[in-house]
């Protein structure tokens, strides 16, 4: 427990935590649009209309998306090689969910 401490601390006063903190907000954003999808999933296997909660979940992807992009960018020019892989990663993460959202909706068609 006290080294978990020691590198937080360690984070807090070496300026990381605020590097790191847009990929922890855009990966959370990520969670809840992975919410919506299966709240559309869910709703579509009962065969209603989706269109309600298809806008937030739009949103929900189009948002951190754009931040993930330009931060790649940003960890990119600086030479932060392992922040730019995590960035990647998340907007790896969200193209798999706008693909899984385009199978949900086709399949309720």
């Amino acid at each position: 427990m006290g080294i978990s401490v020691v590198l937080a601390l360690l984070f807090a006063w070496g300026g990381t935590v605020m590097e790191i903190w847009p990929l922890f907000g855009a990966g959370n954003q990520l969670i809840g649009g992975l919410a919506l999808l299966v709240i559309i999933a869910w709703i579509a296997s009962l065969k209603k209309s989706v269109k309600a909660i298809t806008g937030p979940l739009i949103f929900m992807w189009i948002a951190p998306v754009i931040g993930l992009v330009l931060l790649s960018i940003k960890f990119y020019v600086t030479g932060k090689g392992v922040l730019f892989g995590f960035a990647v990663v998340l907007v790896l993460i969200a193209v798999y969910l706008a693909y899984a959202t385009f199978v949900a909706l086709r399949r309720k068609e």
